[in-house]
């Protein structure tokens, strides 16, 4: 009985001149005639659908003998909003997963339909990049890497008052090839900026093993994008200043962050492992400079189980435990 319900309203649901009358209709109430007008349909085909639909319980005439929507239509067109977006993002949505969004957001899911979909990376990073530079209160990230232009974008906005909050992955692994020039540009350029602005506490660095979403999030912007089926991120982004978009997105953020462990509590104990073996400090060294490192079996074996390195590259984590090491002071969680 329950799916013959369903059935029925999906029914209704289905004709595109019922579902169009619907729509038109949220606006305000509105006669047959100038419905008809409206939707390009004869008059006589729009008293046939508006009499369905009221039969079906979701139209009724107000007091000037007007249809309107019932709260029940009113109801089902704000759940069709997440099938909507969907539906119009389909090819999207057949190679990207929400399999590890939570529940109540994924229910929300229509709150993204007024966001802008950048279908290439170029425009998904040009969009966050603005949406950096035109931030004035925060800017709120969760990500398993940045590049090189919204690396240095943050830091621009650092130095201009936002108060940050990062979550990025422990595991991302810096290319052999890219990993000396990063390190120099980061050392003169980001490393004092990030020092000054961990103890002035507008900087909060967390890491987690993973993450679900690619989000960044302003006072004014948002953007998000969702990893492929094999857990992988294509960075083609959806992203807008609507209200119930942006409210989206920051709840994502607030539902992540308290998950993810702040940076000086993750570092803490391989930073403890790397002073108990010199060594490791070296090797770190040898890697960020793109030397060709050889080390003996149980050395390798202990940077890799403590993911500082992965297949003999420096991780993410490894890149946070070698600076701190050369700072020689531990950062603020």
């Amino acid at each position: 009985m329950i799916l013959e319900k369903l059935s029925s309203l999906l029914f209704e649901l289905s004709s595109c001149d019922r579902l169009s009358i619907l729509k038109e209709l949220v606006d305000g109430s509105i006669g047959v005639t100038k419905l008809s007008k409206k939707l390009g349909l004869t008059t006589q085909e729009t008293s046939r659908q508006v009499f369905r639909l009221k039969e079906a319980g979701l139209l009724h005439k107000d007091h000037r003998g007007l249809y309107c929507l019932t709260s029940y239509a009113k109801l089902a067109l704000n759940q069709l909003e997440g099938l909507d977006f969907l539906s119009r993002h389909k090819e999207y949505f057949k190679s990207h997963s929400l399999a590890h969004i939570p529940e109540d957001l994924i229910l929300r899911i229509g709150d993204l339909a007024d966001a802008t979909y950048l279908s290439n990376v170029s425009q998904a990073f040009y969009g966050v990049e603005r949406l950096i530079k035109e931030a004035e209160n925060h800017i709120w990230l969760v990500s398993d890497q940045i590049s090189f232009g919204i690396c240095c974008e943050l830091a621009k906005a650092l130095e201009r008052g936002t108060k940050n909050r990062v979550i990025q992955t422990k595991s991302f692994v810096y290319l052999s090839s890219y990993v000396r020039d990063f390190w120099k540009f980061y050392e003169k350029n980001i490393v004092p900026i990030e020092q000054r602005t961990w103890a002035a506490g507008t900087l909060e660095d967390r890491l987690d093993d993973q993450v679900d979403v690619f989000l960044f999030v302003s006072e004014k912007q948002a953007a998000v994008a969702f990893p492929l089926n094999n857990g992988k991120f294509d960075y083609l982004v959806f992203s807008g200043s609507g209200k119930r978009f942006h409210s989206w997105c920051s709840d994502a953020f607030n539902y992540y962050w308290p998950k993810a462990r702040p940076l000086g509590v993750v570092i803490k104990e391989p930073c403890e492992w790397v002073i108990d073996n010199p060594e490791a400090l070296s090797a770190l060294e040898r890697i960020i400079e793109g030397q060709e490192v050889r080390l003996r079996k149980d050395l390798a074996s202990g940077l890799e189980r403590m993911q500082l390195t992965r297949r003999g590259n420096l991780t993410r984590l490894g890149f946070y435990v070698h600076n701190h090491l050369r700072q020689g002071s531990l950062r603020k969680a």
